[in-house]
C-alpha cells in the first residue's frame, strides 16, 4: 500500500482532477442529473449578519425560497429560472450550487378553487370535526386536549387544541359528546 493511501485512506489524486472531484462531492452526481428543464427547484438565499430577510431575522429566516420552474440550462452547471415579478431586480441565471431539487408533494398543493378568498387574499379556517381526545399531564395539573380537523387541511395536519377553548368557540363539534370529556 502506498504511504499516501495508508495515511489518508484514498489514492493520491493529481491537482488536475481536484476541481472535478470537489464539484462532484459538493453537488453530488444525482443532483446534476436530476435538475433538468421543466423541473422545479428551490433557490438558496445567502445569509448576511443582522439582515432581515422575508420579515425574519437570524435562524428563523428562510435559507431557500421557491419553488421556481427551470426554463433551460445555460451551461453544464448554470440554469435559468422563471422568477416572479417581485424578484425581477435580480438576474435569473444561477449556478447549480444555489439550487435544491424540489420534489412535488400532494399535501403542498392547495386547491384554490375550493377556498373562498376575502378581499385581502385570506381565508377563514373552520373546524370540521374532532378526531381524538387526550389529557396532557403536567406536574400540578392535567389539561384535556382534542385533536381538531380543520377545513382545507388533511388529517395529517390536524392540531391538538385545548378542549375548553374549542368547546367554547365551537360547541356544535361536541354534540353527542358528554361534558365530562369522555370520548367513545
Amino acid at each position: 500500500m502506498a504511504s499516501y493511501k495508508a495515511l489518508y485512506g484514498h489514492p493520491y489524486r493529481a491537482p488536475q482532477c481536484w476541481a472535478e472531484i470537489g464539484e462532484r462531492r459538493l453537488l453530488g452526481p444525482e443532483l446534476v442529473q436530476a435538475i433538468t428543464a421543466g423541473n422545479h427547484v428551490f433557490l438558496k438565499v445567502s445569509p448576511m449578519k443582522d439582515l432581515m430577510r422575508f420579515s425574519q431575522k437570524g435562524k428563523l429566516a428562510p435559507h431557500f425560497i421557491g419553488p421556481f420552474k427551470i426554463l433551460d440550462s445555460m451551461r453544464a452547471m448554470a440554469y435559468r429560472l422563471a422568477l416572479p415579478t417581485a424578484l425581477a431586480c435580480i438576474h435569473n441565471v444561477f449556478h447549480i450550487s444555489m439550487l435544491k431539487k424540489y420534489t412535488p408533494i400532494k399535501s403542498h398543493i392547495i386547491s384554490w378553487e375550493k377556498i373562498e378568498l376575502t378581499d385581502n387574499a385570506s381565508y377563514t379556517k373552520e373546524p370540521i370535526r374532532i378526531l381524538d381526545h387526550k389529557e396532557q399531564v403536567l406536574r400540578t395539573k392535567t389539561i384535556p386536549l382534542v385533536k381538531v380537523l380543520w377545513s382545507h387541511h388533511g388529517e395529517e395536519e390536524a392540531m391538538w387544541e385545548r378542549e375548553a377553548e374549542v368547546r367554547e368557540k365551537y360547541p356544535h363539534l361536541f354534540s353527542g359528546i358528554p361534558q365530562d370529556g369522555t370520548f367513545s
